[in-house]
């Protein structure tokens, strides 16, 4: 029924030589990692967050064994989200063949953890570490992989998830006056090198981070968000790069702005997750929305940036509710039927804690539970009770397949999805569900239209 005939491409250049007999998901990480490279310095310690913990595979310096293999006990059974394959560019001899060590460890990895290679939306990425300037200072590097997966979803899982929504948008967790330093009225600010710069007030949420400085030494910015909706003051969250504490500031624009720098040099913090719903807000121009959001094990970092968006379009009198569904609440997996699954939580209130409210409700009375949602079941009571007529804004988890595609027909409007998660490539699923209802796809990068008018057996480039 889910058959389209398009074909969808991811093309990648190749990064090694691999041996014909390889199996194709090992084959498409190692595609993966010739695409996706990125050089540092040094490679921070990543730790771990909400929804997403972290293990690193240690390998010798210039060795491709692991040194400590049974942590991997640790990943298995877990949804992986993404790989790093990390290395030193240095090498003692210029004769020493970088590419074959990194082919050798990643098929290490295949045999001690093949599970980490089943699913094509792992994203994958190859970082050399370029600080290191001899042998001995090699050795003091990370070398090896750092996987980044959920953790099976628990009371105290959602309860850290929880905790994570009320300190972005709770000012009792903010540090006020203290550490506020306010500019001059002209808005201009003076730069570490002397040199001047006009603040601007128009940078959107999701980029802001890259304009502010820590407020202190040994803590690195995480992220940033314009804390009201003139832009005269910013919410900061710091993180120290010696404990991995979070600590969040509230400034008025105030001088630790500075140019950011571009994207093959600066750092992204791992832990950060993409701004799918912040960059898809902000290039759309959706009207009478209602916004269907899951809020299953790891999506509060997502569910935060729907929050973040809520209060302009309850502004701009763009919105008209919000739905969020975790998939059951927490009903056992064998008594999910579809299209009456549950957990489903809508609300019309134009009131920001009302909705932060419903959200929460939501979170606490789900578990997760099994990998499937109930997306289109959750759509359906979008459309059916209450808004026929206005855009429907579906945030979904790229790496879980709706439940009950077989539902579709029944939509009979465009679905506009906005997936997160998405780095590692594009759940076909939500291709077809955008296709199928002449709706939509959107990631931090990537807006997708038109999917229903393509002819079968056309190919597109993603």
């Amino acid at each position: 029924m889910r058959s389209t005939g398009i074909l969808f491409f991811l093309l990648f250049p190749l990064l090694f030589h691999a041996a014909p007999t390889a199996s194709q998901e090992y084959l498409r990480a190692k595609d993966y990692l010739g695409f996706n490279k990125t050089i540092v310095t040094k490679i921070s310690t990543p730790v771990s967050g909400p929804g997403r913990s972290v293990i690193m595979l240690e390998t010798p310096f210039a060795l491709s064994d692991f040194v400590s293999p049974v942590r991997s006990k640790e990943i298995e059974g877990h949804v992986i989200e993404k790989i790093q394959l990390v290395y030193t560019t240095f090498a003692v001899s210029s004769s020493f063949d970088q590419q074959k060590l990194n082919l050798q460890r990643l098929t290490n990895l295949y045999k001690l953890l093949p599970e980490a290679f089943s699913s094509a939306m792992t994203e994958w990425e190859l970082v050399g570490q370029s600080g290191a300037t001899s042998p001995e200072t090699g050795r003091t590097f990370f070398h090896g992989f750092i996987i980044y997966f959920r953790e099976a979803q628990t009371s105290e899982t959602t309860s850290g998830e929880l905790n994570y929504i009320s300190g972005l948008f709770y000012k009792d967790k903010l540090t006020h006056a203290d550490s506020m330093k306010l500019i001059s009225a002209t808005g201009s600010v003076t730069l570490l090198d002397g040199s001047k710069m006009e603040l601007d007030r128009n940078i959107p949420d999701d980029s802001l981070w890259r304009y502010v400085q820590p407020s202190s030494s040994g803590f690195s910015v995480t992220a940033a968000r314009w804390a009201d909706l003139t832009h005269d003051s910013i919410i900061v969250q710091e993180r120290s790069n010696e404990s991995g504490y979070v600590r969040w500031r509230h400034w008025k624009l105030e001088d630790h702005f500075e140019e950011p720098t571009g994207p093959a040099t600066f750092h992204v913090d791992p832990n950060n997750p993409d701004t799918a719903v912040l960059a898809a807000f902000r290039k759309n121009n959706w009207k009478n929305a209602i916004i269907v959001t899951d809020v299953t094990g790891s999506m509060s970092p997502y569910t935060a940036q729907v929050l973040a968006t809520i209060p302009k379009l309850i502004a701009d009198q763009s919105i008209k509710g919000c739905i969020f569904f975790n998939d059951g609440d927490g009903r056992k997996n064998s008594s999910k039927n579809v299209g009456s699954v549950g957990g489903i939580y809508p609300t019309y209130s134009t009131s920001l804690d009302s909705i932060m409210n419903e959200a929460r409700d939501a979170m606490k009375h789900g578990d997760g539970g099994d990998l499937p949602e109930n997306d289109v079941e959750a759509v359906l009571y979008a459309i059916n009770k209450m808004n026929p007529q206005g855009d429907i804004i579906l945030i979904a988890d790229n790496l879980a397949t709706p439940r009950d595609l077989e539902l579709v027909e029944k939509i009979g409007r465009p679905v506009h999805i906005i997936l997160c998660g998405a780095r590692g490539g594009i759940n076909p699923d939500y291709l077809f569900l955008a296709r199928a209802t002449h709706g939509s796809i959107h990631t931090t990068t990537v807006d997708i239209y038109d999917l229903d008018k393509l002819d079968e057996g056309n190919v597109i480039t993603i």
